[in-house]
């Protein structure tokens, strides 16, 4: 069977791939970006923040592309926070280079294992969402996040570039919240022995 690109991207984007990317993650992140939904597993959380930022930087959510691709850069977070994925922790080196190999195992983990699709149809769907980014509107983030020389074809660079730049904003955040913690700790030891 011999299908027309039109014809593969009509595909790919009826497919449910196992109720993992459909209507209701489309929903859930709708939700999201309203405020409506606070009980989301961590996971879930990171996803939705994944994909607002690759919507900021031009990418449609009507594409199940950028579903995949949040899963993807959710994956590389992972391993960036040093948490062992299926037993494994890789450093930052051996990450991009299973990032730079479409057929690795970071991949085939994403893809077949997580997922339950094939590997190049994974790697298809995500670069036909970058071909769907409105570039108009995303210049001024994707230099803040991917750098002044970005290229958005090359996601497996840009995976590990917002990835990197999500853990730092966490950890910068998280780090604010624990002295915002000890301040008020401080405040209220004070507030008592004053009484």
């Amino acid at each position: 069977m011999n299908l027309s690109e039109e014809d593969t991207y009509l595909l790919l984007n009826s497919l449910n791939f196992k109720g993992q990317i459909s209507d209701n993650l489309k929903n859930a992140y709708s939700d999201y970006k309203l405020g409506k939904v606070t009980d989301f597993s961590l996971e879930m959380a990171e996803e939705m923040e994944v994909t607002f930022i690759l919507e900021q930087l031009g990418f449609s959510i009507n594409e199940i592309g950028t579903f995949l691709y949040a899963k993807m850069i959710v994956g590389v977070l992972s391993y960036l926070k040093g948490i062992p994925v299926r037993g494994i922790v890789l450093t930052s080196d051996e990450l991009i280079e299973q990032l730079n190999n479409k057929f690795s195992q970071f991949y085939l983990d994403v893809a077949r294992n997580d997922l339950d699709i094939g590997i190049k149809t994974y790697h298809f769907a995500i670069e036909r969402s970058i071909l769907a980014i409105d570039t108009k509107k995303c210049k001024e983030r994707c230099i803040q996040i991917l750098g002044e020389c970005y290229d958005l074809t090359d996601y497996p660079k840009n995976a590990f570039l917002i990835a990197t730049y999500i853990y730092g904003v966490n950890k910068k955040r998280d780090e604010d919240e624990l002295i915002r913690k000890r301040i008020s700790i401080k405040s209220d030891s004070l507030t008592s022995k004053i009484n």
